[in-house]
């Protein structure tokens, strides 16, 4: 009993141990991440301005001639080197921290002006990983500043604008640095603090949880010990109810299931063995995994251009161009009543219903608005080049599926399978850019519809070898009327 006591004590106690460490860590990280953005951004923009600022002054014909050791002799050195001087001045900086890049044809960076004693112009400058996007950016012909990152010679913060011919053509880079070692240290301090303060609730809360624990586990034995005994099949039992908290409330449902448990197996002595079996199986949920026969619309989309699209861009960028193309599909099809079974990649399966006249004329006012939405898009696209060079191809085809969860005992799906799955899906690999291709059975159907054929033209391609079929099939294509 003892142990039944204390296990269920150190249980609510570690538990509570956890959550209040647990919230006391969170508001720690909060903390601590809010301040260091702040610092981030209070020099971060800091830095940037001043980069931005004192670079304008800099002629990019003067600089464009500081490219190599002995160039330090020249005017345009002093020039500048004595500009960068009075920058420094007026900013609280120090020698080390203002100095200027030239970009060499390869990319890397090559110091330029600096305020150093010893100058080192033409020497190769490796750029930390973490601010190669951002000195892009700056080469390209914007001021940024970077997060705060760290080296061999302590953690700092830098801003970087570019320096400009008289032309515009950006060719070099401004760079301030500042270092925040002081103002880290100063917030590690205030976080332990707060860490410290955070293990006094700790162990005040360890000690009021654990008083709260014994105070629970003693019903919680009674429970325990009138549960054993329903097992070895006792049901007379009547535990004694004490006040009104939750803990009595489930000693009377106790009290309760015992009578009521008591009343079933004399039940059971009525009810015949292969009944008490159906019992079994339905609450053990052994139930085998089956599908049902539907008739549908399938249809299926691919994006054309997209793998050249995706090895050209960053991933950031090919992920949100995805989501964009999906999810303008995925909206239209659920517009026109049908629902998308899943997304495969940068393709869309979906699925229409109802019957055959209906499901066959959402699926085709579907179809025909996502590639008049390309088209529009790709028309109106004069600085974002994307909805010119991806377009997608459209297959639909209808007739009878397997609807079911199919999978394994620990995943499953819910989805489609049959010949008609197959079909939409090699002729929507056989769609061109733009194109939507009908079975013939969409196509019966699409041609005894008077509304559909007063909004659309289809007509008969031809007949096909589709991969996977034995015999040739007639492929029709469709198409709002009015549209190339």
């Amino acid at each position: 009993m003892q142990s039944i006591r204390s296990g269920l004590s150190l249980r609510i106690t570690l538990l509570t141990a956890t959550l209040i460490t647990l919230v006391v860590g969170a508001l720690t990280a909060y903390s601590y991440g809010r301040l260091y953005k702040q610092v981030e951004e209070k020099f971060g923009w800091t830095l940037e301005h001043i980069a931005k600022t004192a670079a304008i002054r800099i002629a990019g014909e003067d600089h464009d001639r500081i490219r190599e050791a002995g160039d330090e002799q020249r005017p345009e050195f002093a020039r500048i080197r004595d500009y960068l001087a009075g920058v420094m001045r007026e900013n609280d900086l120090t020698t080390e921290t203002i100095y200027t890049f030239h970009a060499s044809p390869s990319g890397n960076l090559t110091f330029g002006v600096m305020l150093h004693e010893s100058p080192f112009v033409g020497d190769y400058y490796p750029v930390p990983e973490t601010n190669m996007a951002l000195v892009k950016e700056a080469l390209a012909g914007s001021s940024r500043y970077t997060r705060l990152y760290s080296d061999e010679h302590g953690s700092w913060i830098s801003g970087y604008a570019p320096i400009r011919h008289s032309d515009g053509t950006v060719i070099g880079l401004l760079a301030v640095d500042y270092k925040v070692d002081r103002f880290i240290s100063e917030l590690e301090q205030e976080v332990l603090m707060n860490l410290m303060a955070g293990l006094v609730f700790v162990i005040a809360g360890v000690a009021l949880s654990y008083r709260l624990a014994r105070q629970i586990s003693h019903p919680i034995e009674r429970l325990n010990v009138a549960a054993q005994g329903i097992m070895n099949e006792n049901y007379d039992v009547s535990l004694e109810v004490r006040g009104q908290d939750e803990v009595s409330q489930l000693t009377r449902s106790f009290n309760s299931m015992a009578s009521s448990l008591k009343e079933r197996l004399l039940m059971l002595r009525y009810v015949p063995r292969h009944t008490k079996e159906m019992i079994r199986k339905t609450i053990d949920h052994e139930i085998d995994p089956g599908g049902e026969r539907k008739e549908v619309l399938i249809f299926f989309s691919d994006v054309r251009g997209f793998t050249h699209f995706s090895q050209n861009h960053y991933p950031e960028q090919v992920i949100q161009t995805l989501n964009d193309l999906l999810g303008l599909q995925g909206d239209i099809i659920e517009k026109h009543g049908g629902y998308v079974d899943k997304f495969v990649g940068d393709e869309v399966v979906a699925i229409f219903e109802g019957s055959a006249p209906e499901r066959v004329r959402s699926g085709l006012l579907a179809a025909t608005e996502i590639q008049a939405c390309f088209a529009e898009r790709a028309a109106a696209a004069s600085a974002d080049q994307v909805w010119q060079a991806l377009q997608v191809g459209i297959g639909l085809s209808m007739g009878d599926v397997v609807m079911g969860s199919m999978g394994s005992a620990s995943r499953q799906d819910y989805t489609v399978i049959g010949d008609n799955v197959n079909l939409a899906a090699r002729l929507c690999s056989g769609a061109g850019a733009g194109e939507i291709l009908l079975s013939s059975n969409v196509y019966r159907v699409s041609e005894a519809d008077g509304e559909i054929n007063e909004r659309m033209e289809i007509s008969l391609k031809g007949l096909g070898k589709i991969k996977g079929f034995l015999q040739r099939m007639h492929i029709c294509t469709a198409r709002l009327r009015g549209t190339a």
